[in-house]
């Protein structure tokens, strides 16, 4: 009887240190944290799953992709707008055919783009020349411009009215030449008036009675 107790408790002291050793304490704790991984991976793979079984590696290098730079973009060969570029702007009016023009500085929006940039912000004008000191663009509208003029007399000088079809306008400019010092011929045809037709031409017959 005494016998089988002895062994009895040795078998249960053998039991007790054989559980509580190192090695099978660190190989349970090794599994119980393998439980814990598993648990936490298990909604990412049911989540890759879901997405069509990409593998979690997969997901992770993707997330991390936005951190790479982009690729470079090469730059445009071709001249830009400058802050100093001069832009005319043409308006040729399709009822008359006569052109004006008005000059500006690029406007800060302008700044740096190539020609084709500007083509694509403004499609309704034709670029005419392009280059980073001057721009000419040209458009064409509906309509008659208000080039049209009268050169007649207006208190015994040679006067510039506007012509509004056939018929004399308000008063545009007065010069200073004297319509005396001209010829009879031409003295009737300043009080009859003469009829010109864009800026151009209205400057040369001025031209001609200021010689």
């Amino acid at each position: 009887m005494s016998v089988c107790i002895a062994v009895a408790c040795f078998c249960a002291y053998a039991a007790y240190h054989m559980i509580n050793s190192p090695k099978t304490l660190e190989t349970r704790g090794a599994s119980a944290m393998n439980n814990v991984k598993a648990a936490a991976a298990g909604p990412a793979l049911g989540a890759a799953a879901a997405a069509g079984g990409q593998p979690i590696a997969g997901a992770f290098s993707q997330a991390a992709a936005p951190d790479q730079a982009p690729p470079a973009q090469s730059p445009s060969d071709g001249p830009r707008i400058q802050p100093t570029t001069k832009i005319i702007y043409k308006y040729t009016y399709s009822g008359d055919g006569l052109t004006t023009q008005t000059e500006a500085q690029a406007p800060y929006f302008f700044v740096n783009m190539d020609k084709q940039r500007l083509a694509e912000s403004l499609p309704d004008w034709n670029i005419v020349s392009f280059g980073p000191d001057e721009i000419v663009l040209q458009k064409t509208v509906a309509g008659n411009s208000s080039q049209h003029y009268v050169v007649g007399a207006f208190n015994g000088y040679v006067a510039v009215f506007f012509r509004q079809g056939e018929s004399r306008g308000g008063l545009m400019q007065v010069t200073k030449a004297p319509v005396y010092t001209f010829s009879q011929n031409e003295q009737e045809q300043l009080a009859k008036g003469i009829n010109v037709d864009g800026d151009d031409n209205l400057y040369k017959v001025l031209q001609d009675y200021d010689s």
